[in-house]
């Protein structure tokens, strides 16, 4: 099982030595992000900007150890992720974060003498627990410090990344051994094969801006050794994924071919088992594993686009903008973060269909995946425009304004995407000069007209070669005719789902779009549609539930998904235009979702979150602080939540986005009242009218305090305090009902 454009990619993965030329562009400096890129760019930059990540010690924890939060002890994590995203996003911006600058100044005093950050470690008696995250966490900081210097160089951050390096190379003996993989482990994120490799793109990185040939030496025995790892059922993808990018790292700047064909093999093997509908991949290879992360799918468009400038085929480019545009993009947060998402299994026919149906709400990652995604948004805007001497080369990935020397004159190009089948490319030359153009035509279009013409198409590519002078703006229209594709091939099968694409976007139906009871949880949604394009952006359809009564909707691109969880795979059936009027007049009308409401929480134990006496989320634990995406139409709107804990210090903390509101746990707000024998809705409602206050809440405390620190760190700056009922702190069999009654809209 594999993507819409994996029919093809599998030919390139499947370890075929006649590669195609690697092609020679140099990613340019100048370069602004534009339109919807600089919009989705900034809403990333905005949250490294915002609690908890704009608190300087918060940030350094993982190498000061002064404070308690999520992953410390993944040593360099957090704080190499902040220093390789701020240090990419700000140019393409014109932003600057003052928080970067305090941190490269503060960063350098905490390096052991050994040259690396994190716990004291005994290397001859290697912990599994202790070292593999140190180790993660120091290949993140040394990408990120060899990456600023690379950008703007700085003696004193080069001597820290140098030291950091040669803390690497020395522990050889202790980590560069095979019997590693078998006593060590390795399928986890703190797995010795996820965290030893991750090295390889630092040291490449370092090897670069030094040119040290050891360094390159070392990626290359860590690169060679991690190859003797051949399985993926359970491993951690972000690890693999960031081990393929350091050996494509390596071969490019030695001019080596030694590992192109591994990477090409491994990517094979997770596009014919693990890849999702939207293209994506989840954050363990496994296809009973329900939940992306947002780290892993910025690394399978980078090592995509990396193998396109290995192997020169723009498969490979294909396979990066459906990624970006109907995965990673979908799942950006509200205010900008990324992390995890929880996708739904359906069925058809009684065979089951894994990632079928994003779940709405998800974990805002902000301790890896708000970083990773925002440094790889900076560079698709890089990406857009990409020169190779007198050949530039326009890949559609993102929008942007590029400026490029050519014989000495500056070239710039504008390239915009003002709909979902046009780009736009404004070449302003201040003198005469000579370039080839080459726009890239997906393997879904097979076609592209310029200015109206249509234009010959050569591996991929349509070439333009002229010599340019003033400004000359091209408009290049792609196919937009509907096309159905199968659940993860580009083949249909009788029996089974498919999905509708339309240009480079998934087609998807926003569940805040549907009435309650029509969407059925445990199948694929059966539609009737008439269309053969997209009108106005939009499929309209009719949905019809195995029982009651039809609905009109319309599914959008998933780049335009709304808020809350989303439906790609359908059964569809479908008629004739005449149909389907026909259809629509007896079917309801189209649902309006009302008034979002945003919820984060954490407990000790089990929280039971409802809206409206409706249950929305369940929740175990307190470190993730899950974003719960809900709607309502009511006039007055009532959020409860059921909680236990078997704690002998139980709490809750959280927060609600609802309008202009932002309401977050306080004693005074919320009223509490004792919950006894089963619970249903009219019981529900019955517990909620006793809440009348006349038990109190205990204010425990701003996050930070004891036992919890600072780790559901989601809630830092906010004002949200750990409350609990006074009369519920030793009883691990009492279950409590909060509730909260929210302002009007």
């Amino acid at each position: 099982m594999y993507s819409t454009v994996a029919v093809a990619v599998l030919v390139l993965f499947g370890g075929d030595t006649n590669r195609v030329a690697p092609v020679r562009v140099h990613v340019p400096h100048q370069v602004k992000a534009l339109g919807q890129t600089r919009v989705r760019l900034n809403r990333a930059y905005d949250r490294l900007c915002a609690p908890p990540l704009d608190n300087l010690d918060f940030v350094l924890a993982d190498v000061s150890l002064k404070m308690t939060r999520r992953f410390t002890n993944y040593s360099g994590d957090i704080s190499g992720r902040m220093i390789g995203a701020l240090n990419d996003a700000q140019p393409v911006l014109g932003r600057h974060a003052s928080l970067l600058s305090r941190l490269l100044v503060e960063l350098p005093k905490y390096q052991k003498r050994d040259g690396h950050f994190g716990a004291d470690q005994d290397l001859n008696k290697l912990v599994r627990i202790r070292d593999m995250p140190i180790l993660w966490g120091n290949g993140r900081l040394l990408l990120g410090l060899s990456e600023r210097c690379l950008a703007h160089p700085d003696p004193t951050l080069l001597a820290v990344a140098r030291r950091l390096g040669e803390y690497v190379v020395s522990t050889r003996p202790y980590y560069g051994k095979k019997a590693n993989f078998q006593h060590v482990g390795g399928v986890a994120a703190s797995g010795y094969t996820t965290c030893y490799p991750s090295m390889i793109d630092g040291l490449v990185a370092l090897g670069r801006v030094t040119g040290v040939q050891r360094f390159d030496d070392e990626a290359r025995f860590i690169a060679h050794l991690s190859l003797l790892d051949k399985v993926f059922h359970r491993h951690h993808s972000h690890g693999r994924l960031i081990t393929y990018r350091g050996m494509l790292d390596l071969d490019r700047r030695t001019g080596t071919h030694d590992f192109v064909d591994a990477v090409r093999a491994g990517c094979a093997e997770i596009a014919r088992h693990y890849v999702f509908p939207t293209g994506g991949v989840p954050e363990y290879f496994d296809r009973a594993y329900h939940r992306d992360e947002g780290c892993s799918e910025a690394d399978w468009i980078r090592v995509n686009f990396l193998l396109w400038r290995a192997t020169g085929d723009t498969t490979y480019l294909d396979v990066a903008e459906h990624v970006l545009r109907n995965h990673m993009l979908p799942m950006q947060f509200r205010h900008g973060g990324f992390g995890h998402r929880d996708f739904a299994s359906l069925s058809v026919h009684g065979k089951s269909f894994p990632y079928a149906a994003v779940m709405p709400g998800g974990a805002d990652s902000y301790w890896c995946c708000s970083m990773h995604c925002t440094q790889l948004l900076a560079d698709t805007a890089r990406w857009a425009v990409l020169p190779a001497g007198r050949d530039v080369y326009c890949t559609w990935l993102a929008e942007s304004q590029t400026t490029i020397q050519v014989d000495n004159h500056e070239v710039i190009f504008v390239v915009r995407n003002p709909a979902r089948d046009t780009w736009t490319v404004s070449i302003q030359a201040k003198a005469p000069t000579a370039v080839t153009l080459h726009l890239r035509v997906p393997g879904w279009a097979h076609a592209i007209r310029v200015d109206g013409k249509p234009v010959r198409v050569n591996n991929g590519w349509a070439t333009i070669t002229r010599t340019w002078n003033g400004t000359t703006v091209l408009a290049v229209t792609l196919p937009d005719e509907l096309r159905l594709a199968g659940a993860y091939t580009t083949e249909t099968k009788q029996n089974e789902p498919v999905r509708l694409f339309a240009g480079p976007d998934l087609f998807c139906l926003p569940d805040n779009s549907v009435q309650d009871g029509v969407l059925d949880t445990e199948r694929v949604p059966v539609i009737y549609l008439a269309a053969h394009n997209p009108t106005d952006g939009v499929i309209p359809v009719v949905i019809v539930p195995s029982s009651g009564a039809r609905q009109n909707a319309r599914l959008v691109p998933m780049s335009r998904r709304p808020l809350g969880g989303a439906h790609y795979l359908f059964d569809v059936r479908r008629i004739s235009g005449a149909e389907f009027r026909a259809m629509r007049k007896t079917a309801h009308a189209e649902h309006a979702p009302g008034q979002c409401v945003e919820m984060a929480f954490a407990c000790d134990d089990t929280c039971d979150i409802y809206l409206n006496g409706t249950l929305v989320h369940h929740q175990l634990g307190w470190q993730n602080g899950d974003q719960v995406i809900a709607f309502s139409d009511q006039p007055t709107n009532v959020v409860a939540l059921v909680v236990s804990s078997k704690s002998q210090r139980p709490g809750l903390i959280g927060m609600i986005r609802y309008g202009s509101h932002v309401l977050v746990t306080q004693p005074a707000a919320w009223s509490a009242a004792p919950v006894t024998g089963q619970l249903t809705t009219a019981r529900l409602a019955t517990i909620e009218s006793a809440a009348d206050g006349t038990i109190k809440l205990d204010d425990l405390g701003a996050l930070g305090v004891a036992p919890w620190k600072y780790i559901p760190g989601h809630f830092l700056g906010t004002g949200a305090h750990w409350i609990w009922p006074t009369a519920g702190t030793h009883d691990s069999e009492q279950r409590w009902l909060l509730q909260l009654e929210l302002p009007s809209k």
